[in-house]
């Protein structure tokens, strides 16, 4: 028996997967087989990001899966658009993925008036793979020990609670508090977190809205404290956290989503051969144990219809949202 198929039972029977995912995975594995280049997986960020260390593992489960190879290119710049209209101009034969996230998808042709590329022209969703909550994080000795103790300082003297944000999912989820809350925060925009997190920690900010992944060892050390979780059950890294929608707003949830996407011009038959393969190595324990662990997310794997439908939703929402950053905020 070729090692390829022996790889791809071990996958499907390890997880319990029933038979009629095995056939679609190995129709889809079929079809890919018939080109002998390399799958390209751009990340639009650079190396070492959550994004990177992700692709790299799902390249190397590509592999075992499929018996084919797959490399991981690293095209970051210009707020992520470099590596996206790589993936858009380069052949449309199914070889080429773009790894996605909300900014990418989303939110990038909301707020970029100049955005080179139209994501519902251009691209095809291919498979949502994971998502993950955030975390509110201040300093041990803040004086905002709740979530509602946060709220209420913001609602009281408006702009005077600062709140540290980077790129434009974390403020967008800042404004979707005060919408729900009323509260008014003072935006402090960041180029990344880590910065984010040392001021906070200094008291250079008050609060910051950051990936739990990101944050957990300094929770775990004791220099930040968690006082919410954006998504809308707990984290298993913070069972003690409770979430926002705990905290008298059920239903509401803020998490980053990731996957897949190729160009519009892709033939449907690799479209659907690349959904069926990905979509089962998506569900495979192997990956959900990497996400828990790794990524500090959980395994949310959506296809065709079901992800162009929840990015529908998504735009609508930040749509909604970007109007509320309008004018300029501080």
């Amino acid at each position: 028996m070729p090692a390829r198929r022996l790889v791809l039972q071990r996958l499907i029977h390890g997880s319990c997967a029933s038979a009629l995912a095995l056939a679609a995975l190995a129709s889809g594995s079929t079809v890919l087989a018939q080109s002998s280049a390399p799958l390209r997986i751009v990340v639009p960020l650079g190396p070492g990001s959550g994004a990177d260390v992700s692709a790299r593992f799902l390249a190397r489960r590509y592999e075992a899966v499929t018996g084919k190879p797959a490399i991981v290119e690293n095209k970051p710049g210009a707020n992520l658009a470099i590596g996206t209209l790589a993936v858009i101009n380069a052949p449309a034969d199914g070889q080429t993925l773009l790894y996605i996230t909300p900014s990418s998808m989303v939110i990038n042709p909301i707020v970029e008036k100049d955005l080179a590329y139209n994501p519902q022209r251009d691209l095809t969703p291919l498979v949502q793979l994971t998502e993950g909550p955030s975390v509110l994080v201040v300093r041990p000795d803040s004086p905002y020990k709740t979530f509602q103790d946060l709220v209420t300082a913001a609602k009281a003297k408006p702009g005077t609670v600062s709140y540290a944000n980077y790129g434009h999912y974390y403020r967008f989820a800042a404004l979707d508090i005060e919408r729900m809350t009323g509260a008014r925060f003072n935006h402090v925009n960041y180029k990344g977190g880590g910065q984010a997190n040392t001021d906070v920690i200094g008291g250079q900010v008050d609060v910051h809205g950051t990936d739990v992944s990101g944050a957990r060892p300094l929770i775990e050390s004791g220099k930040l404290r968690p006082i919410a979780q954006t998504g809308l059950a707990r984290h298993p890294f913070l069972p003690d956290v409770p979430t926002v929608a705990e905290l008298g707003h059920p239903g509401w949830d803020s998490v980053v989503w990731t996957g897949f996407a190729v160009s519009s011009k892709t033939p449907p038959e690799r479209v659907k051969a690349l959904e069926q393969v990905w979509v089962a190595i998506a569900k495979s324990p192997e990956f959900a144990e990497f996400s828990r662990t790794t990524l500090g997310a959980t395994v949310a794997p959506r296809s065709g219809q079901a992800f162009v439908h929840y990015l529908a939703q998504n735009t609508a929402k930040y749509r909604e949202l970007a109007k509320l950053d309008a004018p300029a905020r501080p």
